[in-house]
């Protein structure tokens, strides 16, 4: 069986909280887990896939790592 969905995870702040880390007014830092696609991101964040590869400079390829931290830039 797959694993549930995965939450927003802090990066900084609270230990043990699920809130995504704030690190600017509009900006939230959140780290990549295990089966997470840029499209289930965006759609998390109401923003596009396109936005999110802009952000983190990841190549058309979308290739993502579990650990790895993106930017999300809220509007």
């Amino acid at each position: 069986m797959g694993e549930p969905p995965s939450a927003p995870t802090a990066v900084a702040g609270k230990p043990g909280s699920s809130e995504p880390a704030a690190t600017h007014q509009g900006t939230i830092e959140y780290r990549v887990r295990k089966g997470d696609t840029l499209h289930r991101i965006a759609q998390l964040y109401a923003v596009t896939v396109n936005q999110v590869r802009s952000w983190n400079r990841i190549g058309k390829a979308g290739t993502i790592y579990p650990g790895q931290v993106l930017r999300i830039y809220q509007q």
